[in-house]
This record gives C-alpha cells, sequence and structure tokens, in this order.
C-alpha cells in the first residue's frame, strides 16, 4: 500500500514540475519534501508494527493502536499528511500545487487539478481503511494474548517524534522552508547560472 501511494504522489510532484513556473518547480519542490517526510514516518511506523506483530498482514495489526498508540499515532499523522489533510505539511503542498496551476491559467491544468482531486479521495479511502483497522476494530484472537506486542523501543521512538514535530511544524509554519524554495526554484529557471553552479 505504502509503496503504491509513492507513484501518485511521484505524478503529482512531476505535475508541479512540468508548470514551469517559479511557483510550480517551489511547489514541486515543497511536494518533494512533504513525500520524503511523510513517508519516511509511514515505513518507520509500519515497519514497528509488523515487527512486533509478526505479520505482514493488515488483519494482524487490528486493534493494535491499545497496545502501539505513539507508533500508530505516527502512522495516522504520516497518512493524513499525505492525504494533504491541514495542520500537516501536506496541505500547504498540495495547496501550493493546485494553485500554481489555477494561476497558470492552462485549460489542460484544470483537468490534472480534477485527477489529483480524484487521487487524493482515493488515497484517503485506502489510509482511512488502514487506520480504523489500527483503532477500531478488535485483535484477532490468537494476537488477543499476545505479550509479544508493545510500543516501540524508546530509540525507535525519537525519529517518530522528530518526524512528527517536522510534518506538523512546517505544517503550521510553511514559511519556514517557503522562501527557500522560492530562491531554489528561480535558480532552477535561470539556465544560464544553474549550468555555472553544476559545472563549478
Amino acid at each position: 500500500m505504502l509503496a503504491y501511494s509513492s507513484t501518485g504522489q511521484i505524478g503529482l510532484i512531476l505535475f508541479a514540475l512540468g508548470i514551469g513556473t517559479t511557483e510550480g518547480i517551489a511547489a514541486g519542490l515543497f511536494q518533494i519534501t512533504t513525500h520524503a517526510l511523510s513517508k519516511t514516518l509511514l515505513f518507520l511506523a509500519t515497519g514497528y508494527m509488523i515487527y512486533r506483530s509478526g505479520s505482514m498482514e493488515i488483519t494482524s495489526l487490528q486493534g493494535i493502536g491499545k497496545k502501539m498508540p505513539l507508533s500508530c499515532l505516527a502512522f495516522t499523522i504520516g497518512a493524513f499528511s499525505l492525504i494533504g489533510f491541514p495542520p500537516f505539511i501536506g496541505f500547504p503542498s498540495k495547496f501550493m500545487i493546485v494553485f500554481s496551476a489555477l494561476i497558470s491559467k492552462n485549460p489542460l491544468y484544470t483537468v490534472f487539478i480534477a485527477i489529483v482531486l480524484i487521487g487524493t479521495v482515493i488515497e484517503g479511502a485506502y489510509f482511512f481503511k488502514a487506520i480504523q483497522a489500527l483503532y477500531f476494530k478488535e485483535v484477532p484472537a490468537q494476537k488477543s494474548t499476545d505479550g509479544q506486542i508493545q510500543e516501540a523501543p524508546l530509540t525507535a521512538l525519537i525519529p517518530l517524534v522528530i518526524l512528527m514535530v517536522l510534518i506538523i511544524g512546517i505544517g503550521v509554519y510553511p514559511k519556514i522552508i517557503i522562501n527557500i524554495l522560492n530562491s531554489a526554484a528561480s535558480e532552477f529557471l535561470d539556465r544560464a547560472a544553474y549550468i555555472k553552479i553544476v559545472l563549478r
């Protein structure tokens, strides 16, 4: 599920970069940042849950939110960020992509925006299904007395907390990186200067 969701995210990034404006490229770079932070958080949280449950089947993760609350919270934040919910980093990055496409006034981009929104709904559907299993379904009978299912160790939780803070922090204050991304986008569009920098 997580690997397949990357396909849609990469498509979104390419769409933003393909707009070819400073705003579009900055939005694409922002989405790269969003994907890197959110997907890293998702893979780490999922890895810990799989390790504790001993299975990659989603049914084995049912009700695990009660035994691994922080790991499951990390998964939920990562998922909500990729979907594009505020106040997570995914919201301003997707908003920037849609805004960049709209101000370009290209009719074709309106179609792409519709596809992006449909993709977001589909992405939300399968992530909500996973979150529902974590929190709102009963633990399978064979796992109900399994003492091995417990929260990840502190050393594993530290990177989860750091990623969650970054995802929420940048989501609430996106200007932290927007100015840097705008500067990078401007330099990228100045092809002569960009080539000189690369060839140094």
